[in-house]
């Protein structure tokens, strides 16, 4: 039996579409972010205020686990993905655990989180009634202590008590065992804390204490990332002012055990070096390392959202000649805040971010060179950028991001303050953002409406209109490379468009509409 063309398109569209939509089932889709890239669901809406402060890791068996803070409670969080039969505030994929919130006590800022080889979890934050460092941690259920109200499967303890301390916690993994850094707000140093003895005992026991950096620096973010090698990175600010030797930096401080230099009243455990010093630069920092070992740091600067990167070919850093530093999204929106970036398995590059003015999420991802979009009129074009969420006030008190240890997605967690809940997007989809897209031919060149046509290039994974000469075209996507579409009622004869959100392309042959 010889089957119309016309309706053989429609059951190869309906499919490609029911085969789309079983996939997505059986992966859990969500709902469309902004960027419809990426699907986002609240994990934890609960009557109040929820949410901020957030940061997110993978423990060994895949599972998202997000610290953060509850404003009302003041109290810290952790919610952890169970896939189903949780107990987070309307979504039951999530389950949510109250780890410590002592009575009188205003506890879970700036929270980080982070597991060592043997599955446990730590999560670094501040008591800000004591001025504390605070850190909790996993334990043998029936085992824990120090936590508020009583639970007994982690263990909470006040690390560090000295002066004003625990600000801007960032929290990493260095020789198998935690390593934290935080601010020290009485005496305006970056300081250091990891389990062990050391040079200086902290006010727990079984901890040791020390001084990264001395001197108006750590305030506002520092973020903390251990290399290839083992050996913990950390990125921070100056806080000078002027254009000249006091002038705000962007530092990094290596942990090179002994013989340190360059940190002030610092330990010799550190080296530290300034990176860029053009205006007002190192706020809300971030770093992480690509595959070859290369520090990546991104920052803030009250407008944009900038990089810092060791190497590369790009314009010098204004202090470090060895880095190269640029603007990746510049905008009216004063974007760049609150971020956190991760490499994801092909070796690509992601921020996640907050734009001040908008009040919106943003995401930007590595592409190479001149391949980018999205960024502003000034705005690397080494990068795609896009608005990740703008459904109201989102993404302002910290974002974080981590990869899926097994699908390679990022994963990103942030506060939606419009509606005082915790938020989770992931990637879902070919991302926003990269190279415009390529036609290579199509065939047939010619057929009547209602036609069978396929469309062959590149870069068509994404795209969302058709049109045959200005008409658009019901189609549907086989493939990065390959589109099948309909010769809609109304075409003549004209070249084929194609438009996806990085751009669009027209053919230069004209598809040529027949009659039957």
């Amino acid at each position: 039996m010889t089957v119309p063309t016309r309706a053989l398109l429609v059951v190869v569209l309906a499919v490609m579409i029911g085969a789309t939509a079983l996939a997505g089932s059986a992966l859990g889709v969500l709902p469309g972010c902004t960027d419809l890239a990426w699907g986002c669901q609240q994990a934890h809406n609960p009557p109040g205020f929820a949410g901020s402060n957030t940061a997110i890791a993978f423990d060994a068996g895949g599972s998202a686990w997000v610290s953060f803070r509850d404003q009302d409670a003041q109290a810290l969080m952790v919610a952890r993905y169970v896939g189903a039969g949780g107990d987070c505030v309307g979504n039951q994929e999530w389950a949510c655990t109250v780890v410590d919130d002592p009575e009188g006590h205003n506890v879970g800022f700036e929270t980080d989180i982070a597991f060592t080889a043997d599955g446990v979890a730590w999560v670094s934050y501040q008591d800000t009634t004591t001025d504390d460092l605070k850190v909790a941690r996993t334990v043998v259920p029936g085992t824990g202590s120090g936590c508020a109200p009583s639970i007994t499967d982690w263990t909470c303890e006040a690390v560090d008590s000295a002066s004003q301390v625990g600000g801007y916690t960032a929290i990493a993994v260095e020789s198998s065992a935690p390593l934290v850094t935080y601010w020290d707000a009485g005496r305006n140093d970056l300081r250091w804390a990891r389990p062990g003895s050391g040079v200086a005992a902290c006010d727990a026991a079984g901890w040791s204490c020390g001084t990264v950096d001395s001197g108006a620096v750590g305030a506002y973010a520092n973020d903390l990332a251990v290399d290839p090698s083992g050996r913990a990175w950390v990125a921070y600010r100056y806080s000078g002012s002027g254009t000249g030797p006091q002038a705000a930096k962007l530092v990094i401080a290596t942990h090179v055990v002994t013989g340190g230099s360059g940190c002030g009243s610092g330990s010799p455990e550190w080296s530290c070096s300034p990176v860029t010093k053009t205006g007002n630069v190192g706020l809300d920092t971030g770093i992480a390392f690509d595959a070859a070992g290369a520090p990546w740091v991104h920052y803030w600067n009250n407008n944009n959202l900038n990089l810092a990167r060791l190497g590369g070919s790009g314009p010098r850093c204004s202090v470090a000649a060895d880095w190269e530093c640029s603007t990746i999204h510049d905008t009216a929106d004063s974007v760049g805040e609150y971020g956190g970036i991760a490499f994801d398995a092909s070796g690509a590059a992601w921020i996640t971010y907050h734009g001040a003015t908008a009040k919106h999420a943003y995401v930007s991802h590595y592409v190479g060179a001149g391949a980018g979009s999205g960024c502003g009129s000034t705005g690397s074009t080494a990068w795609a950028c896009s608005t990740l969420d703008a459904s109201g006030d989102v993404g302002a008190f910290w974002m974080g991001i981590a990869i899926h240890p097994d699908s390679g997605a990022p994963w990103v967690s942030y506060y939606d303050r419009s509606n005082g809940a915790l938020k989770v997007a992931i990637l879902q989809g070919a991302p926003t953002g990269g190279s415009t897209p390529v036609v290579t031919g199509f065939s047939p060149t010619s057929g009547p409406i209602g036609s069978s046509v396929i469309i062959s290039g590149s870069n068509l994974a994404t795209t969302t209109v058709v049109t045959f000469g200005g008409t658009p075209a019901t189609f549907g996507v086989q493939s990065e490379g390959q589109i099948a579409a309909m010769v809609p009622v109304g075409a003549k004869t004209g070249p084929i468009t194609i438009v996806t959100p990085d751009g669009s392309t027209t053919t230069s042959q004209s598809f040529r509409v027949t009659k039957r």
